[in-house]
């Protein structure tokens, strides 16, 4: 191939076949012994579905999870939520994990789209994994729970305390006596407001009680039946893909400087021409012209 022939990247290929078998051969054994030495994972995977309202908000008319607002926004807290202490703590404590391994195993995201949460846990036998996303999940839902009880027993203290000083208003006022024909209107309003506000703390402490809390599980973590991390055999085939790839780019971007070399070691024949004259039987170029 000379300076001026078209440059052929089949016959380059070619020609550099035994870079290319070497190359899909090393990134064959370097993958497939990474992933035999790597020890295996497991994940499993559980759904929750968190409710942007507040399920005690038809009965009280006060959620316990705070106000509402925007809902992209509120999940992208919960993401914040189950990651933080207030999950992460007791789930590593049931589980005899440090807060740190737990973050380090355990991931979650939200599905676009959606006010679903996804939780993995990844450990090296399916057991644990279920264990451990299971623990997490039951954590968040257990969070969530008492954050919202939390709130709404703040919520009938305060009832509680506001009835307790119109208690004490009432009973400053001056006793009526007995010879009053009508009664007094600031005791009657008194009466009034201090049943309504007892009312209301009743029924915020009964929803305290039974508050379900703003996450449920769509889809309980069930026990992985195979490995997530990859096999030696889809290593190994991955490793010569690779390989293969980069053992035609060696070969196609060598071939230049292939050609280079042998144009130096084997410069172009000058033209031999049968002389004319006298000098027909000189010698040519070091040879007898034919």
């Amino acid at each position: 191939m000379t300076d001026g022939d078209p440059f052929d990247p089949v016959a380059a290929i070619t020609r550099s076949w035994w870079i290319i078998v070497s190359a899909v051969a090393l990134g064959s054994l370097v993958l497939a012994a990474a992933v035999t030495i790597r020890p295996v994972d497991y994940t499993s995977t559980t759904t929750l579905l968190f409710s942007v309202t507040d399920p005690s908000e038809a009965v009280t008319g006060v959620s316990g999870a705070g106000p509402s607002g925007d809902p992209d926004r509120a999940l992208n807290t919960q993401l914040q939520i189950v990651d933080g202490d207030a999950v992460v703590a007791p789930a590593a404590e049931s589980l005899g994990l440090t807060t740190s391994e737990v973050r380090e195993h355990v991931s979650v995201e939200a599905e676009p789209e959606t006010n679903v949460l996804r939780l993995s846990g990844r450990a090296g036998s399916a057991e644990d994994a279920q264990r451990l996303v299971t623990a997490v999940a039951e954590s968040y839902i257990a969070q969530s729970r008492t954050a919202g009880t939390d709130r709404l027993l703040a919520r009938a203290d305060t009832v509680a305390a506001n009835a307790a000083a119109l208690s004490a208003r009432f009973d400053a006022l001056p006793p009526v006596s007995l010879t009053q024909s009508t009664t007094d209107p600031r005791r009657a309003a008194y009466a009034a407001q201090i049943a309504s506000l007892a009312l209301e703390e009743e029924q915020v402490r009964t929803a305290a009680a039974a508050y379900p809390g703003q996450v449920s599980v769509l889809s309980a973590a069930e026990v992985p039946l195979r490995p997530s991390s990859p096999t030696t055999l889809t290593a190994a085939l991955v490793g010569a893909g690779l390989g293969l790839v980069l053992g035609c780019l060696v070969a196609v971007l060598r071939e230049p400087r292939r050609n280079r070399d042998l144009a130096a070691a084997y410069p172009a024949a000058v033209p031999r021409t049968r002389p004319r004259g006298p000098e027909r039987d000189q010698p040519v170029a070091g040879r007898w012209a034919s």
